[in-house]
C-alpha cells in the first residue's frame, strides 16, 4: 500500500464514509474518495436522461447527457489530484441530493428511498471531500 493511500477500515474512516482530516494524506485520501460520488452520479444522470427523454421533457433529458461527460470528466481529473473546481460540482451535486429529498417526499416509493440513502451516502463523500478542500487550502497546499 501508498503511502498516500488508506485502507478501508483505518482509524482516519467512519465506516469507510466519513473521512477524519489530520494531515496531507488523509485530505488528498478524502478528495480522492469524494470523485467516485462524481462517477456514480454521472450513472445516476444517464438513467435520469434515458427517464426524461422517455417522458418527453427533452430539456432535462439534454442537460443530463451534457452533465455526463462533464461529471466523469471531473470525476477522473480530481482523482488525479486536479481539485479547484470541487466546490461547484459538489454543490451541484448538494443541489440534486436536496431535489431528491423533495421529490421523496412527494412521490414516497422504494426506487425514490433507494435514491435518497444513495444520495445521503454520496453526500458524506463529497462532504469529507470538501472538507479534505478546505484543510489543503488552509495550509497553503493545492
Amino acid at each position: 500500500m501508498k503511502t498516500n493511500q488508506m485502507a478501508l477500515g483505518d482509524k482516519n474512516q467512519l465506516l469507510g464514509f466519513w473521512i477524519f482530516i489530520k494531515d496531507e494524506a488523509s485530505a488528498r485520501w478524502a478528495l480522492k474518495m469524494s470523485g467516485v460520488v462524481f462517477l456514480i452520479s454521472s450513472f445516476g444522470h444517464l438513467v435520469g436522461a434515458m427517464l426524461f427523454l422517455l417522458a418527453g421533457d427533452t430539456f432535462l433529458g439534454v442537460f443530463c447527457l451534457v452533465m455526463i461527460p462533464l461529471l466523469i470528466f471531473f470525476s477522473f481529473r480530481l482523482r488525479n489530484g486536479d481539485n479547484k473546481l470541487l466546490p461547484i460540482f459538489a454543490a451541484y451535486l448538494f443541489l440534486i441530493s436536496a431535489i431528491n429529498v423533495v421529490a421523496y417526499f412527494i412521490t414516497p416509493g422504494s426506487i425514490a428511498f433507494a435514491s435518497l440513502c444513495l444520495n445521503l451516502l454520496c453526500s458524506f463523500l463529497v462532504l469529507s471531500g470538501l472538507r479534505g478542500w478546505f484543510w489543503l487550502r488552509k495550509q497553503g497546499l493545492s
